[in-house]
């Protein structure tokens, strides 16, 4: 059985500002981002995930950050990478 296999677009990355998270797939669902405590700083529910979204990172501490998104059930996470 074939499973499904999407793939996180993160860019730019490593990020300065503004980062645009998406998935290669079609749906509507959330994309969530965390620090590298793991502690949520962004939900939002996204209506076209191919599209995705632009979030600001100005002002954000240099380092890891992780993006989560969820689609059909799936969850697909990426690295954000902020440096100065």
């Amino acid at each position: 059985m074939l499973g499904w296999h999407f793939t996180t677009v993160i860019y730019p990355n490593p990020v300065v500002d503004e980062v645009t998270v998406s998935l290669d797939e079609d749906g509507e669902d959330t994309i969530e981002i965390y620090n590298d405590n793991g502690q949520r700083i962004y939900k939002k529910k996204v209506k076209n995930l191919k599209k995705g979204l632009k979030y600001n990172m100005r002002g954000k501490k240099t380092g890891t950050y992780f993006a989560k998104i969820n689609c059909k059930g799936k969850v697909y996470t990426a690295i954000i990478l902020k440096k100065k």
